[in-house]
């Protein structure tokens, strides 16, 4: 394995993101495995390279936004292994919904994406920039009182299946 998928899985492993390595033949059922352990039966998805080829099985794949799909599922640009984290390259504001809104974000990434830093992001991304989003672990927010809560502002699950 490369230096920089170590260092990614071990700061996505930092931050509470449950991590998964698999080549691109085991992708859709190590997916549909996670997806039934958690009784998911709908899932809202952004259709674009890999995604387009998974199979789900008897899983509902939404590709607009419906209330209460308790999974999103991305595709990813880029991870950069010096944080953990991801980024998403929109085209439109309802591109992003897919990581924002469901209880959990499933982000898929192909290993030849892993970045180390984010300059390394920055250089290969045509201008003018599109609207970027960086993902780093699940939403986490904490009172005065220091009482974390995830999931206030958007999913409280990060699952990362990086691809081979």
């Amino acid at each position: 394995m490369e230096r920089k998928t170590e260092k990614f899985i071990e700061e996505l492993k930092r931050v509470d993101a449950l991590v998964f390595l698999v080549s691109r033949r085991e992708l859709s059922k190590k997916l549909k495995e996670f997806l039934d352990d958690r009784r998911v039966k709908e899932v809202y998805l952004k259709e674009e390279g890999i995604s387009f080829s998974l199979d789900l099985g008897d899983i509902k794949i939404y590709t607009e936004f419906k209330e209460g799909i308790p999974v999103g599922i991305t595709e990813e640009n880029f991870g950069v292994a010096y944080s953990g984290g991801l980024v998403e390259l929109a085209k439109n504001a309802e591109d992003k919904l897919p990581s924002l809104l469901p209880d959990i974000h499933v982000a898929l990434i192909r290993e030849e994406n892993i970045v180390d830093d984010f300059s390394d992001v920055f250089e290969r991304i045509e201008k003018p920039l599109p609207d970027i989003t960086f993902v780093v672990g699940p939403s986490k927010t904490a009172d005065i009182e220091k009482i974390l809560v995830k999931g206030a502002h958007g999913p409280r699950e990060l699952v990362v299946f990086i691809v081979r």
